[in-house]
């Protein structure tokens, strides 16, 4: 997506802050599913996580983000022929 000049002003003042920046995670990944002897091949599903706080690194350690207050969501992505549900 193309920022503006509002939010990039906005993204910047963000990375600066002690706390950090709010960041929303999207994947999308296939797991299979085993229950008993009954298995099924690979289904698709979409994890959605809000509330995560990344920081900034400083030098050439790696910054880790806070999940303290963050929540997931997790969807189902069942695939008929080319239309995903």
């Amino acid at each position: 997506m193309d920022l503006d000049t509002e939010s990039l002003s906005s993204l910047r003042s963000g990375l600066k802050k002690v706390k950090g920046f709010p960041m929303e995670i999207q994947m999308d990944t296939k797991v299979k599913m085993k229950m008993e002897s009954l298995k099924s091949k690979k289904v698709g599903i979409r994890i959605t996580c809000e509330g995560i706080r990344g920081n900034v690194p400083t030098g050439k350690s790696p910054s880790l983000a806070s999940v303290i207050n963050s929540q997931c969501k997790v969807d189902l992505r069942i695939k008929i022929w080319k239309f995903s549900f």
